[in-house]
């Protein structure tokens, strides 16, 4: 009783597998004809799609307008971003983090303001903003500015390890004697 049992199953998953194959081609390639255009799944566009007529325009037609200078009647420009062979491994300290942009950039307004020698970042590792400080490439020299936040009010400020600027860039911060001259 399991032997014809066995052979009826295998016959009709036969018949179903030959039958489902058979519906999986379409009618026009079966009659031996070509679809005319405006047949099929896409209505016909196929034949009349281009799509070098979509092409953007060359590059050089952006540059139309001429590129501003930094001389004293202008504002003056916004810095280049760093270039990633003047990031090393080192550390930052992070004093935030939110999933809201404009909350960590007032996080970093506010941090900047207390400590105005420190350089503050605010990085983006989806979906959160974080908002670090530093480029060290000692943790020592990174542990000594996160007591200093933590004292300061940024009680959950914790070392981590990011890329960090190689030469930090001059102006960030001042040497003990660069104060304004008394008038």
């Amino acid at each position: 009783m399991g032997r014809p049992a066995h052979a009826v199953t295998l016959i009709l998953h036969s018949v179903l597998s030959l039958l489902m194959m058979a519906g999986c081609g379409s009618g026009s390639a079966s009659s031996g004809r070509t679809p005319s255009p405006g047949e099929g799944s896409a209505g016909g566009y196929e034949d009349t799609f281009h799509p070098s007529e979509f092409d953007p325009p060359p590059a050089v037609a952006l540059r139309e307008k001429p590129l501003p200078t930094n001389d004293s009647a202008s504002t003056p420009l916004l810095p280049l971003p760093i270039a990633l062979e003047d990031l090393v491994p080192g550390f930052r300290v992070q004093i935030f983090s939110s999933t809201d942009i404009d909350e960590a950039n007032g996080i970093k307004t506010t941090a900047e303001e207390r400590f105005p020698g420190e350089r503050f970042y605010v990085v983006y590792e989806p979906p959160t903003y974080k908002v670090r400080a530093g480029d060290f490439q000692q943790r020592y020299d990174a542990d000594r500015l996160a007591k200093s936040l933590r004292e300061g009010g940024y009680s959950d400020s914790w070392i981590v390890p990011d890329r960090v600027q190689s030469k930090p860039s001059s102006g960030a911060t001042e040497p003990d004697g660069a104060k304004e001259p008394p008038r």
